[in-house]
């Protein structure tokens, strides 16, 4: 009986395994294993994560997902398109031709470099436009 269910269940743990979206955590971990700090390159990543003073950066052609928390630094440079989520007292840099939208819970700012695309909405829910002229977005 077990034989004939093997098959099956050999399929269905690749499709999880291959079907789970990737969400990768980075940091040094304290006792309780949340994450606390440390840096990551986001490359083919769909979604990257981490807590508080830690640095997250995607380039490339890859579209990612990047949430981080206080006091946090994010880059994104290439093309494609980041989703970025950040809490107080993070900055946000977006070059070459990323599309950049970005989410503050709390005071944070963004500045969007050359042929960048940026969109700054604050936890308030309130869009703030990016300046053509000096290519910096205004902080929540």
């Amino acid at each position: 009986m077990l034989r004939s269910w093997l098959p099956l269940l050999t399929l269905s743990l690749a499709c999880a395994i291959a079907c789970a979206p990737l969400i990768v955590d980075v940091g040094d971990r304290n006792g309780e294993g949340a994450t606390t700090a440390g840096e990551l390159l986001c490359d083919d990543a769909t979604a990257c994560e981490c807590d508080d003073a830690c640095s997250l950066s995607c380039a490339g052609g890859s579209d990612c997902d990047l949430r981080c928390g206080t006091g946090c630094a994010v880059s994104c440079t290439g093309t494609g398109v980041c989703t970025i989520t950040v809490g107080d007292g993070g900055v946000v840099e977006c070059s070459g031709n990323r599309t950049c939208d970005v989410t503050c819970l709390g005071d944070c700012a963004a500045s969007c470099m050359g042929a960048a695309s940026c969109a700054l909405t604050c936890s308030s829910g309130a869009p703030l436009s990016c300046d053509a002229q000096t290519q910096a977005c205004g902080a929540c």
